[in-house]
Order: structure tokens, then sequence, then C-alpha cells
């Protein structure tokens, strides 16, 4: 991979992010996060889609990556904070790869297929405790 040139991993050529914050009472902070990227590079997969092609290296791109999180978070005023979250909250799906086999001689006309590149990330509740010294 010495002298040769590929994209960097976190080329994103159509990215956009928002972010809206409340503080409905002293105690207590809510946000939400929205993320929404086009053309992320991966490189492509051979004839084993857990195979990568280290040659080809970010030479394809992906799909569009969306995702929004909540989080609420309650503060004692002092040292003690707790939070909750739930990550990826429309559960949507990212990364997909589309494939269409359009060979002649296919029985039932031409197949379309899609598939996540990596695993699915779904929706995810978190919640924690945060001590500030």
């Amino acid at each position: 991979m010495y002298g040769d040139t590929f994209l960097f991993d976190f080329d994103r050529p159509h990215s956009a992010k928002a972010v809206v914050f409340v503080r409905p009472w002293r105690k207590v902070r809510m946000a939400v996060t929205s993320e929404l990227a086009y053309g992320v590079p991966v490189t492509p997969t051979n004839e084993n889609p857990n195979m990568r092609r280290l040659s080809l290296r970010n030479t394809e791109r992906l799909n569009g990556y969306g995702r929004t999180d909540v989080r609420v978070t309650w503060s004692t005023l002092g040292h003690w904070e707790f939070y909750g979250e739930l990550i990826n909250l429309f559960n949507e799906r990212n990364y997909l790869e589309r494939m269409r086999m359009n060979e002649p001689g296919l029985l039932g006309g031409p197949i379309e297929h899609s598939q996540n590149i990596y695993a699915e990330f779904s929706r995810m509740a978190t919640f924690g405790i945060r001590v500030a010294f």
C-alpha cells in the first residue's frame, strides 16, 4: 500500500449533521442529534462477501448513511449525572449493498438483492452515570 493513492476512510463528499439541545428544567437536559452522509469509501468484495480485495482499497462508495439519536440527562447539580440514550431512533438500515443480476437465461427474469455490508446497527438503548470531580 506504500506509494498507492486511495480515498481516506472518512472522505464523505456529502455530509450534514444537526443538533437540537433543550434544557426544559434546571436539572434536565435533552438533545437530539441527526446525521446524514453519502459516498463513504469502501473496499469492494470478491466472491466471498467477507473477504475484501485490499489491492482495490476504497475504490467504491456506499449509498447513504443516516442516524438519529436522543439523549436525556438528569443532573444533581453536584458531581452526579444520570443519562439515558436511544441510538438510531428510527432504526435506519445503513450501508446497504444493492446487486442486480441480469444474465440471459435466468428463470423469472432479473434478480435484485440488497444486503448490509456490515453487521446491522439497529436501535439500541443505553444508560449511564457520569461523575465529575
